[in-house]
């Protein structure tokens, strides 16, 4: 899970590097590091591109309709029974709570698992780590979960602004969908620059 994580997580790096963006932000690497992601990412042939970004995205997808199903909507029912008396704070505070767990773990599980499926159906073969990327993982972990505390902590006092303009938060959802499918145009797009640079060349 670790390696694979680790591939096509740098894999990513790789496709975005390849568009244009030469900085991500909140996964800042220094040189030694950006060599050995490029190294990783690079060794993943194209045939495991599509197949990686389709599996990721649907993985997370179930994994999000999960969370909400399976943890935001008993949690709610549990804590206020009548929704009608509902406290904003409380509601944000649980939408918060999915938020970093979708950031902070569904995301990283759904690189992995895509790459799951990528590695077997493309008949990709795992390389062995190498001294270093056990530190490197580490790293991109605590960014992830950074990452996600920092969005899920923004997050309340905005959505509690909403709330008291009486806005319908109906558009969360929406908003979470269109992120969804913006994410996986956006790896499209990269991988088919990826693509296009590397005929150039």
């Amino acid at each position: 899970m670790r390696n694979r994580f680790l591939r096509y997580w740098s894999l990513n790096v790789v496709l975005a590097k390849s568009s244009g963006y030469r900085y991500l932000l909140g996964f800042p690497y220094n040189e030694a590091e950006q060599r050995r992601i490029e190294t990783i990412g690079g060794s993943i042939p194209g045939r495991a591109v599509i197949i990686w970004l389709s599996a990721a995205v649907v993985i997370f997808i179930a994994l999000a309709l999960a969370g909400v199903i399976g943890l935001m909507v008993p949690a709610l029912t549990l804590l206020w029974p009548d929704p009608a008396k509902m406290p904003g704070l409380g509601f944000a505070s649980v939408m918060a709570l999915i938020m970093i767990l979708a950031l902070g773990f569904g995301m990283p599980i759904s690189i992995a698992l895509g790459g799951a499926v990528a590695d077997r159906l493309a008949d990709v073969a795992a390389p062995a780590w190498e001294p270093g990327d056990a530190a490197l993982y580490a790293k991109i972990r605590s960014q992830f979960l950074r990452l996600a505390a920092i969005f899920s902590i923004a997050f309340i006092p905005g959505l509690l602004i909403y709330i008291s303009l009486g806005v319908d938060a109906e558009w969360i959802g929406t908003v979470l969908h269109a992120a969804t499918g913006a994410i996986a145009l956006f790896g499209l797009l990269c991988h088919a620059a990826s693509r296009r640079s590397r005929k150039d060349a």
